[in-house]
């Protein structure tokens, strides 16, 4: 039987913006051999909009790793491109494998503005069109003129998006149109959670222009960084068989074929929603067993009414355990994240060290 691995999450959604992620990682490298790891998640090491204070996730250009002087730094939050390359190396020097996290759903930070028709839609779980269509400045024009075409000469602009963010101080964070779709009809299609809303310029995955890019930039990243894998945000918003094409192209960015492994995010309760976007993707990437840790947190908040025997039920560890990815707790989890569901420390630093080793199950941490 092949023994669980140990993932760990090497930020958290408090990592200071101090550019040092990188550099402190060569350093820890060892560490977490010895501590047992067998794998690390790396934040987004794409330039974002805002600069060395962005956190990865409004990526800006996705070829600058912190390499040119775009948004205000050269450096992203966590340091330079060549800090990064550092970082892998010395995390595979230990035999650990590492994981990029990545966003390909939106573009923020855009260079220009375009004058496009838009209709506004409500920021819910189902778009709801409000008022009629009409004339916006969009922020749909990136051109990167920092990087100078270096890597890639694609430019981007509305065509190449499915919505966009024009009015972002008040809030209306969807622009887009979903035509001849009833809400029954979207519901059964997307499976939307409640925390689905759209930020800055929304990538069209179905165009193909978009494809293209994304599919050489796959290739692109795997040949300059040589990580072992991809994490990606919101999954449940990317198709499936992107996510199955992202890590076939990258798998081919050398001269042999490597396995990549991929991993994504589906914040729900349901794991036959989860199941079944696993199996779109032709039972390509493992997911993060998101409704196992909303058991661990209501045990840990259920004040002793909570029957521990139970802990399984609905998990994916029941339903899918191959492509499982356990954890306790991560960065959108935690006190002030996005999704916020924190475990109490309690079963966090008990039951649960029990548990693992009664069952094997692996588990991430981040720090």
């Amino acid at each position: 039987m092949k023994d669980n691995g140990l993932l760990v999450q090497y930020f958290n959604a408090n990592t200071p913006a101090d550019q040092t992620l990188w550099a402190k990682a060569v350093k820890d490298a060892a560490t977490l051999k010895k501590l047992g790891a067998t794998a690390v998640w790396f934040p987004p090491a794409t330039k974002g909009a805002a600069g060395k204070d962005d956190r990865g996730y409004a990526p800006y250009d996705l070829y600058d790793l912190g390499e040119f002087n775009q948004k205000g730094s050269v450096g992203t939050r966590y340091g330079t491109k060549k800090e990064y390359l550092e970082a892998i190396d010395a995390m595979k020097a230990q035999g650990i494998n590492v994981y990029a996290d990545i966003a390909v759903r939106q573009k923020l930070g855009a260079d220009s503005v375009e004058k496009v028709t838009a209709a506004d839609f409500n920021a819910k779980d189902i778009p709801q069109m409000i008022g009629n269509k009409k004339i916006v400045g969009a922020l749909s024009k990136f051109t990167f003129p920092g990087r100078k075409s270096k890597y890639s000469k694609f430019k981007w602009n509305w065509n190449h998006f499915a919505g966009i963010d024009w009015q972002q101080d008040d809030f209306k964070r969807r622009v887009c149109e979903l035509s001849g779709m009833t809400e029954t009809e979207a519901e059964k299609k997307y499976k939307l959670s409640k925390y689905d809303y759209i930020i800055g310029s929304e990538l069209d995955l179905y165009n193909q222009e978009v494809y293209d890019e994304l599919m050489a930039w796959a290739k692109w990243y795997e040949d300059v960084t040589g990580v072992d894998g991809f994490r990606f945000q919101e999954a449940e918003k990317i198709p499936g068989w992107f996510i199955r094409d992202f890590a076939e192209a990258a798998s081919n960015a050398g001269e042999e074929e490597k396995e990549i492994f991929t991993v994504g995010d589906f914040w729900h309760w349901r794991c036959d929603y989860i199941n079944d976007y696993i199996a779109s993707a032709d039972n390509q990437p493992s997911m993060f067993d998101v409704p196992l840790h909303f058991s661990f947190h209501d045990a840990s908040v259920a004040e002793g009414e909570y029957d521990l025997s139970r802990l399984l039920d609905g998990s994916m560890m029941m339903s899918n355990p191959a492509k499982a990815v356990t954890f306790v707790e991560n960065h959108e989890s935690q006190p002030g994240g996005v999704l916020e569901s924190a475990v109490a420390e309690w079963l966090t630093t008990g039951i649960c060290d029990h548990f693992i080793k009664r069952t094997g199950i692996s588990m991430y941490v981040h720090g």
